[in-house]
C-alpha cells in the first residue's frame, strides 16, 4: 500500500488531509482538481495510482516485471531528491513528497529503463518495426514509450542469448547485447541464425550458478559467455535445431510436471486439430512446438478466463518458425481477451 496525501496545488498540505511525515510516501493535488468544488485525498490518490500504473507499464514491457514497493516510491519521490511541500500546519515543520507524474517518469527511465533497454534489441523482437526504423534505436526508444507498451509490445529478442547462441560472435561481442541485436539486424537473420541458447536453462543446469544468481537470467548468460563456454558446462538443452518429419500419428504433448521453456528446446507438441494444456505463472512463457505445411491455413487459440478455457486472465501468443525467430503476435483477438 502507498500512502498518500493530499495539498492545495501549490505544494501546501491540506488541512484535511491526514498526514504523517513516517508514513505519507507522497501528495498529490487534492483541492480543486480535477475541477472546482472537488476536494480530498479521493481525488489526490488516482493520480498516484496512474503514475504507478504507467511506471509498471514500462518495467513489464523492458525489464520484464514489476517494479517492488520500495522502487515505485522510489520513482514516485525521484530517488530522495523530488520537490518538497511547504511545511505542514499541523506541527510547522514537517514535509512531503510532492507528486510529479512527469518527474516521475523522467525518473524512471534514467534509473531503470535507459539502463536496461536495448532499442534494437526491441526493433529485433518486431519486423514491422525494421520495416520503419531500420537500425534507428533512438526511434524504436520513442516507439517503446508512445505506442508500444499501450500496444501490448514487448522486447522479445535478447541479445545476450544470441550472443550466447555462437561461439564467434561470444568471443567478437562479450556481452554487449546491443552488439548482438545489430549483427542480428544487420546480418544474422540473413544467414539464418537464431537464439538457440536459454539462460533459464543454463541456471537450471548448473546448482552453483543458481545460489549465486537466484533467478536472474541474464546474469547466467552473461556467466555462460565470459565463462561457462570455456568451461564446458551443460547449456541445460539441446543447440541445435531438430528437425522433425510431419507426421499424424505424433501424440500432443502438454506441460507435465516441470515448466516448459520458452525456446525451442521445449518438449511440448501441439499438431493441427489437437489441444494441449499448461500452467503459466507470474512472467512465465510456455513453448510448444508444432508441424505446420507450406499453404496450410491453421487457427491457433490460446484460451484463458474470457472464454471459460483456463483462469489465466489475458494470454499473449507469439509464434515463431523453427530456428527460434520471431514471426508474429496476438492478443485480445479472440472472446475478450482471448487469443
Amino acid at each position: 500500500m502507498i500512502s498518500v496525501g493530499s495539498h492545495d496545488g501549490a505544494g501546501n498540505p491540506s488541512d484535511f488531509s491526514i498526514n504523517n511525515p513516517t508514513e505519507i510516501v507522497v501528495l498529490a493535488d487534492g483541492e480543486s482538481f480535477p475541477g472546482d468544488g472537488d476536494r480530498g485525498t479521493s481525488f489526490a490518490a488516482p493520480q498516484v495510482t496512474a503514475t504507478v500504473a504507467t511506471a509498471q507499464a514500462y518495467a513489464e514491457t523492458v525489464l520484464d516485471r514489476r517494479l517492488t514497493y520500495d522502487e515505485a516510491v522510489d520513482v514516485l519521490q525521484l530517488g530522495g531528491a523530488g520537490p518538497r511541500s511547504a511545511a505542514d500546519p499541523a506541527d510547522a515543520s514537517a514535509t512531503y513528497f510532492l507528486h510529479t507524474h512527469s518527474g516521475s517518469v523522467e525518473y524512471l527511465f534514467s534509473n531503470y529503463i535507459d539502463p536496461n533497454f536495448s532499442g534494437f534489441e526491441y526493433l529485433a523482437s518486431y519486423d514491422d518495426l525494421v520495416a520503419a526504423f531500420g537500425l534507428n534505436a533512438g526511434a524504436a526508444r520513442d516507439h517503446l514509450i508512445n505506442t508500444g507498451t499501450w500496444e501490448g509490445r514487448d522486447v522479445a529478442f535478447d541479445g545476450l542469448e544470441y550472443i550466447a547462441s555462437h561461439a564467434d560472435l561470444m568471443a567478437a561481442f562479450g556481452v554487449d547485447r546491443a552488439l548482438g541485436a545489430i549483427h542480428y539486424l544487420s546480418s544474422g537473420e540473413a544467414e539464418g541464425r537464431w537464439v538457440s541458447f536459454d539462460g533459464a536453462a543454463y541456471l537450471a543446469a548448473n546448482g552453483d550458478l543458481q545460489a549465486a544468481f537466484g533467478s536472474d537470467a541474464d546474469a547466467a548468460t552473461r556467466h555462460y559467455i565470459q565463462y561457462g563456454h570455456s568451461e564446458g558446462r551443460s547449456t541445460g538443452g539441446s543447440t541445435e535445431v531438430v528437425t522433425t518429419t510431419p507426421t499424424t500419428t505424433r501424440a500432443a504433448v502438454s506441460e507435465g510436471s516441470s515448466d516448459l521453456p520458452a525456446s525451442i528446446s521445449t518438449t511440448g507438441y501441439v499438431g493441427v486439430d489437437q489441444s494441449v494444456t499448461g500452467r503459466i505463472s507470474l512472467y512465465d512463457r510456455d513453448a510448444f512446438e508444432t508441424t505446420l505445411t507450406a499453404g496450410q491455413t491453421v487457427v491457433i487459440e490460446a484460451r484463458g478466463s474470457a472464454s471459460g478455457g483456463g483462469t489465466l486472465f489475458d494470454p499473449d501468443l507469439y509464434v515463431y518458425d523453427a530456428s527460434g525467430n520471431y514471426i508474429t503476435y496476438n492478443w485480445d483477438s479472440g472472446v475478450d481477451l482471448d487469443d
